[in-house]
Order: C-alpha cells, then sequence, then structure tokens
C-alpha cells in the first residue's frame, strides 16, 4: 500500500495518469513483474486505475485485487454524494481480478462490474476472559457523518438522558442537537463528547453496557464488533450489515419510515440493556465471539484459496 503526501506537479490539484504513475513506482519503490499480485486494501482508490494503466503501458502480466467495504451504490454512504462516483466505481471493478466485500450486504450493492466473492474482513474478536460489571454507560463510538446516523442517534441519547438521569453517554465527535432538543453542555459530565487512545476505547468497551449502531450503510464495523466482543449489548437499526451479524432480538425493525418513533422503540431497547446481569453479559460476549471467530482467518483464506493459487510458478 502507498499513499503520497506530495503535492501534484500543477495548480489545478490534479494528477495526470502518466505522472501520478511515475510517481507511485518511484516514490514506493515498487515495480510489479509478470506474475505478481497486488492487493489494496480499500477498493475506493484511483490507485486501481494508476495500476492498471501500468499494467496496459508496461505490458506486465500482474494481477490486482481490492477490498470493498462501502461504496457510491450503498443507499446513504457519503460515497453515494461524490458526482460521478458509480461510473468509477464500475471503471476500477472492471480492473480487478476479484473484489473482496465486507459482507453480504456490501456484496449485494457491489458494482455489476465486479467479480465479487464475500469473505468478510480481518477481525480477531476479545479473548479478555474477565468481563467486568457494566456501568450505565452508553457509547456511539461512530463518526458525525450522515452515513453513521448521527441523527438518529442524537435523539435516541437524549430520550435516554432524559428518561434516566443516572444514565451517562460517550462519543468521539460531536453529535447534531435533535429538533427541539437540549444543547449537549445541558447534560454536564454526564456527555462525554472527546476522542480517546485505542487502550482508552477498549477501557470504555470493558465499562460500558449498550453500544448504539444506527449507520444505515455500515458494511461490517469493526468498533461495535470490538464492543460487542468485550462485553457490550448491541443495539442496531435493521438496515446495512447489522441483520447479518447482530442478534436478532438487538435489532430495532420498527418505525424505520418515521425517525422520531424509530428512536422511540431504540431506546427502549438501550434501556432494557442498562441492567447489569452478569449471565446476560456472558450470553452475549459468547455469542458474538463465535459468531465473529472465523474472519480471523479472513487473511489465510484470502491467501491460501485466492492469491497463493494465482502466483505464476517460475
Amino acid at each position: 500500500t502507498y499513499q503520497s503526501t506530495e503535492s501534484p506537479p500543477d495548480r489545478t490539484g490534479l494528477w495526470s495518469t502518466e505522472y501520478a504513475v511515475h510517481h507511485w513506482v518511484k516514490t514506493a519503490q515498487l515495480q510489479p513483474v509478470d506474475g505478481d499480485i497486488v492487493v489494496l486494501c480499500d477498493f475506493w482508490n484511483p490507485a486501481v486505475s494508476i495500476l492498471s494503466y501500468y499494467r496496459w503501458a508496461a505490458r506486465i502480466d500482474f494481477k490486482i485485487y481490492a477490498i470493498y467495504a462501502g461504496g457510491s451504490l450503498i443507499p446513504y454512504d457519503f460515497a453515494s454524494r461524490i458526482l460521478g462516483a458509480p461510473d468509477c466505481e464500475r471503471g476500477w471493478a472492471s480492473e480487478c481480478e476479484l473484489v473482496f466485500c465486507a459482507s453480504e450486504f456490501t456484496g449485494i450493492h457491489a458494482p455489476e462490474t465486479a467479480n465479487v466473492v464475500v469473505t468478510g474482513l480481518p477481525f480477531t474478536p476479545s479473548e479478555t476472559d474477565i468481563l467486568l460489571p457494566r456501568q450505565k454507560l452508553v457509547i456511539f463510538p461512530h463518526r458525525s457523518s450522515l452515513d453513521k446516523g448521527p441523527d438518529l442517534a442524537a435523539m435516541v441519547l437524549q430520550i435516554i438522558l432524559d428518561r434516566n438521569p443516572d444514565v451517562h453517554v460517550w462519543h468521539p465527535q460531536p453529535l447534531p442537537i435533535p429538533l427541539g432538543g437540549r444543547p449537549w453542555t445541558a447534560y454536564g459530565k454526564r456527555v462525554s463528547c472527546r476522542q480517546l487512545t485505542k487502550p482508552q476505547v477498549h477501557d470504555v468497551y470493558d465499562r460500558a453496557a449498550v453500544v448504539l449502531c444506527t449507520a444505515p450503510s455500515e458494511g461490517f464495523g469493526y468498533a461495535w464488533m470490538e464492543a460487542a466482543t468485550r462485553g457490550c449489548r448491541v443495539v442496531a437499526v435493521s438496515q446495512g450489515c447489522y441483520p447479518e451479524f447482530v442478534r436478532t432480538k438487538d435489532i430495532c425493525i420498527k418505525g424505520k419510515n418515521d425517525l422520531r418513533l424509530q428512536s422511540l422503540y431504540l431506546a427502549n431497547l438501550v434501556e432494557a440493556g442498562l441492567t447489569y446481569i452478569p449471565q446476560q453479559v456472558q450470553a452475549s460476549v459468547e455469542y458474538y465471539r463465535e459468531r465473529l471467530t472465523a474472519f480471523a482467518d479472513v487473511p489465510k483464506i484470502w491467501w491460501d484459496q485466492i492469491l497463493k493459487p494465482s502466483l505464476k510458478t517460475t
């Protein structure tokens, strides 16, 4: 993988294809040869076109693979608001030998020009043996962008805070103030909005009662998976990949067409998870560790079943 911090050579801020190819090869000090394979960790990457152009221009036979976790053909995804994005994705997909999809949901919404295989993404569940007692803490561990459902999350969290004076909330980025809602500062120290280090986030996961998931276009979701395998009860909308992975009883299927009504149903599910019952926490952790443990083998599956056989023997 390669990421440049240099500015493009012209004032328009654009890279010509030829310049980008030569710059990539020179800076990355990587020149593919016949029989190589190149795997891009994110399908949404102009490097697909750069590599394809280089492969054609240099007459070199190497294969391109990419990982697809979301894109412009998925409803509510931020990329869907980028002009011309679907056509770009269709072009990139046609240039890849294979596209690894994060879930059945992303596989269904992948460009029709893609040769798709649904494998999930690499994820190793927490192996923490000691489950700490849960506090009345609700977390929304996502960025505050439209594809994560921040408006719905804000409504749910304020309902919970108003109805439960002993509940606390953590989210990493500022959330919008719901229509008719209160300024977040009105809740004082009960609401924590700040970035945390990874160890600090894991500490929050080990203490929180519920992780709230409102992203309608979620393709996989490392944040909620980490929280679930460390003892948090998951409460999710019935969109995105959640129906594939989340327990049925933790998915809100009501009120999808009415944001206010849906927020009330979600708040009820969250409140049901605030009471600490050790047996229920243990059962939830065991479910998600068993459900998600197969993803630890995804890199091995990619290599043994797909990438290694595609290498040319010399």
